[in-house]
């Protein structure tokens, strides 16, 4: 199989939307999401959901009839759904595509809490590699608009990947 070249956005390419990389746990797990939803809307963000392949999105299906989230399911691949939309963060639980969004020059957000079993038995160190909501929530509205900001906290969550430069 022909692997795409990841796409390397800089902050002036970027759209001021979220693009939320959806998983396929049950409801209560998934839930954890739910107080960033109204935080994006507030601050007039478009969020767009873009379902884990084995998900049912039956978990969006409120947020998508009330307008808060747009489903993309037009994309065959993620890295061509980053290319295309050119969000400035990707938020997830725990996915590979923290890591993809990363290498791209999109600023990873986990809503995993601290004490989450999944995240323990990791061997990837996904709360040094990613902002976290709610904690780094003022961060985040800062990022939005200050580029400079956005390179530097880049390149501190990118520090130790294999071949990302400072």
């Amino acid at each position: 199989m022909c692997q795409l070249p990841k796409p390397t956005l800089i902050p002036s390419q970027m759209e001021k939307e979220i693009l939320i990389a959806s998983i396929y746990l049950d409801a209560d797990y998934m839930s954890s999401i739910t107080p960033f939803i109204p935080w994006a809307a507030n601050k007039k963000l478009p969020i767009r959901v873009r379902p884990h392949p084995c998900e049912s999105s039956t978990f969006w299906s409120g947020d998508e009839a009330d307008g808060s989230v747009t489903i993309e399911k037009s994309d065959a691949d993620f890295l061509q759904a980053i290319d295309r939309l050119r969000p400035r963060f990707i938020v997830s639980w725990f996915s590979t595509t923290l890591v993809d969004a990363l290498e791209c020059g999109v600023i990873p957000v986990t809503v995993c809490a601290d004490e989450d079993r999944s995240v323990a038995d990791m061997i990837y160190p996904l709360f040094q590699r990613c902002l976290r909501w709610p904690q780094d929530a003022e961060s985040i509205a800062r990022l939005l608009d200050d580029d400079e900001f956005y390179a530097s906290v880049l390149s501190r969550l990118r520090e130790g990947l294999s071949g990302a430069g400072a």
